[in-house]
């Protein structure tokens, strides 16, 4: 019976420890993806990755153009003990220009459920946790193909197309094609320039480049040979997934595996997505939570919020935020003694709290069926999304000097903010 009970306590404090584990897990992922140009007969380039995830703690590392089989790709990796590898085969018959793989950390790899491997071009990941699942997309959009680009863009369309009300998605590769000529090409100009179908689609959908989405105005390219650069390589991320969008990154690998392309990195909080309870415990317990019915509030109502709003930030806010004529003249230093993330706490909840006390809601059922497949982002949800990137990139750059565009950039995006939620926040000219 003694034995029973020890094997019992320890089992016990093991699935603790293991929910444990999950929970930080799901707190936060780190992502990357890199056109590595090819593997054959280069292993070491793939052993340079598989120690930069494991040094930088990457959870997700794609590789576009291996040219090597699945066999080979596993063989490379099979000695590793913090990862597991996934490949399609390089197309038969071609030199280079085909193969998809990714690598996935231990903690991760324990929680994928299904892998579909499409073609050469297109690898499939889903990843399962309570009342949530990641689809993750490898692609290559071969640029000398018609038929393959048209046949991996069919296929990405058709799976979010079908997907579910928990699915969140992140599709990331080499597309071969820039959305912006003017600051996704070095030259900005291209006669032949054609738009690729599934970006557009993907913006449809609500999809954001994570890149453009961190910096909008910023020229950074992920390829060049030397006279011409792009951004070519990118990494799309669903609605739901921009709220935690913190950080995205282009860096250069020329020193690591001599590839002319950049990795492409992005670090993604999952904290707003977590449910503590499976569906089946939320239904028993019934636990709920709120959501607003924005559809159903009456311009009394809006007029109700705006005031609220404006009174608590007043109130919450430090002045010196709020003063027009703050300028560098009269401020030096002085903005060392502002808590920024502080702030930031005051207004996300001052909006919060605004909502709650002027906007019709309802109470439902804490579960992943109660959740919108599309437009799920209200007005004040996106505010306080990029209010928290504002406040980030203000830290990021403390202390440096703003061109004239880089300043008006920030002055753009406090005005879009103050437009969608009807508020009059005023950014300090220094910060």
């Amino acid at each position: 019976m003694g034995l029973q009970k020890r094997n019992h306590k320890e089992e016990t404090l093991k699935a603790m420890k293991d929910n444990s584990m999950i929970s930080e897990i799901r707190k936060r992922i780190n992502i990357a993806v890199h056109n590595i140009n090819g593997l054959k007969g280069n292993r070491h380039k793939l052993e340079i990755l598989v120690d930069k995830l494991e040094e930088e703690k990457y959870d997700l590392v794609g590789i576009v153009e291996t040219n090597i089989s699945e066999k080979e790709g596993q063989h490379i990796t099979s000695y590793r003990e913090k990862i597991d590898s996934f490949w399609t085969n390089a197309e038969k018959g071609k030199n280079k220009g085909s193969g998809v793989g990714i690598l996935v950390s231990k903690n991760w790899s324990k929680h994928i459920g299904q892998i579909r491997k499409h073609s050469s071009y297109l690898l499939e990941v889903h990843f399962f946790f309570k009342q949530l699942e990641l689809v993750v997309f490898i692609v290559y959009i071969a640029p000398n193909s018609q038929p393959r680009r048209k046949e991996v863009q069919r296929v990405v369309m058709r799976e979010v197309a079908q997907r579910k009300p928990n699915m969140h998605f992140i599709v990331m590769g080499d597309f071969n094609h820039v959305i912006q000529l003017s600051i996704d090409k070095s030259n900005g100009t291209n006669n032949n320039f054609k738009k690729l179908p599934l970006h557009g689609w993907m913006r449809k959908q609500n999809f954001v480049d994570t890149f453009r989405e961190m910096y909008p105005n910023k020229k950074s390219f992920s390829w060049s040979n030397g006279k011409d650069s792009t951004r070519i390589d990118q990494i799309w991320i669903s609605e739901s997934l921009n709220f935690g969008l913190k950080e995205a990154l282009i860096e250069d690998m020329t020193t690591e595996t001599g590839s002319d392309h950049s990795q492409v990195a992005v670090e993604l909080l999952l904290d707003h997505l977590e449910f503590k309870d499976s569906l089946a415990q939320s239904k028993k317990k019934g636990v709920k939570r709120t959501i607003f019915l924005y559809d159903k509030a009456t311009e009394e109502n809006w007029y109700n919020y705006k005031n609220k709003l404006q009174h608590l930030l007043e109130k919450k806010l430090n002045g010196r935020l709020w003063l027009e004529e703050f300028s560098e003249e009269n401020s030096d230093g002085s903005l060392d003694t502002i808590d920024l993330d502080k702030e930031w706490d005051n207004i996300s909840n001052s909006i919060k709290q605004a909502a709650e006390d002027e906007i019709p809601r309802k109470k439902v059922l804490n579960s992943g069926c109660n959740r919108a497949p599309k437009k799920i982002c209200s007005e004040l949800l996106i505010a306080i999304n990029r209010l928290r990137k504002l406040v980030k990139r203000c830290k990021r750059e403390k202390g440096t000097s703003r061109t004239k565009e880089e300043q008006r950039e920030v002055e753009q995006e406090v005005e879009r903010i103050n437009q969608k939620t009807e508020t009059s926040i005023v950014i300090a000219g220094t910060i």
